[in-house]
């Protein structure tokens, strides 16, 4: 489909992404057979990987008719890598314990936990999603990047944006920013 309607072949770049999403799967599994347990900058470096967003974000490129060149690999990365990273950070924040996953699974604020409180572990990262937002609107807002289609950069503000929305239930397994957000639009 790329091929025939932007004259594109992305087979090597996608190749390269699922190969990518492939060895991080490995690693995990590495860590888990062996009893390994990673740093949480390790650990937060492959689950950003494992997320599956960057692949995700990979295969909209070129649907949208962008090819990767060198001069805009390096943008390109922290459009997808920003957004994927946000993810991950809220994902960790609460869903480990809830999904039950005893430890078997980790989670970047269990290992962080670990030599902090659970208060500085949350507030540790709530500061890092908030540093990942201000790269992200840097690298979408910036005028020399205009090389990306806005239909890209608004997929990756709106995915972004999506997760906090997502992730943000409470003990009750509740959202309640989205019933707020439907009561806006309803009454």
């Amino acid at each position: 489909m790329v091929r025939k309607e932007h004259g594109l072949n992305p087979i090597n770049h996608l190749k390269q992404s699922w190969a990518t999403l492939f060895d991080g799967f490995m690693i995990e599994g590495n860590w888990l057979s062996t009893n390994k347990v990673p740093t949480p900058e390790d650990y937060l470096r492959n689950g950003v990987i494992t997320s599956g967003a960057p692949l995700l974000f990979m295969h909209l490129l070129f649907m949208l008719g962008h090819d990767l060149t060198e001069d805009n690999n390096d943008h390109i990365l922290r459009v997808i890598s920003c957004p994927a990273k946000i993810m991950r950070l809220w994902d960790d924040m609460g869903s480990a314990k809830d999904e039950l996953q005893e430890g078997l699974d980790g989670s970047y604020k269990d290992l962080y936990h670990r030599g902090n409180s659970h208060a500085d572990a949350e507030k540790h990262m709530l500061d890092m999603i908030a540093g990942e937002w201000e790269d992200l609107n840097r690298e979408c807002f910036s005028r020399t990047n205009s090389t990306l289609p806005p239909s890209f950069i608004g997929a990756s503000l709106n995915f972004a944006r999506m997760v906090s929305v997502m992730y943000g239930y409470d003990d009750e397994q509740r959202l309640p920013v989205l019933e707020d957000y439907s009561r806006m639009l309803l009454f």
